[in-house]
């Protein structure tokens, strides 16, 4: 899944990390920063997916959204037609 933040800052930007129900999955440390989230570890339901934008100061900014994760696989069956 891809995912896109913006972030700007004054005193320079020094990273982006993407994080995951608390967990850190990656960091960007240039524009743009264009993360790939694999859906398929987590499990079905809703997560938390945070971009944390820190600045060359140490200041941070955070955003947030519910990510719902269905990582089920369709039922299928087959049945053969009769009189074939």
């Amino acid at each position: 899944m891809p995912i896109e933040a913006s972030a700007v800052d004054s005193d320079g930007l020094a990273s982006v990390q993407l994080l995951v129900d608390g967990r850190s999955v990656a960091t960007k440390t240039r524009s743009p920063y264009q993360f790939t989230l694999d859906t398929r570890p987590l499990s079905d339901g809703d997560h938390s997916v945070r971009a944390l934008g820190t600045d060359s100061r140490g200041s941070s900014a955070m955003i947030e959204f519910l990510l719902h994760a269905d990582n089920t696989p369709p039922a299928l069956t087959f049945n053969p037609a009769t009189g074939a």
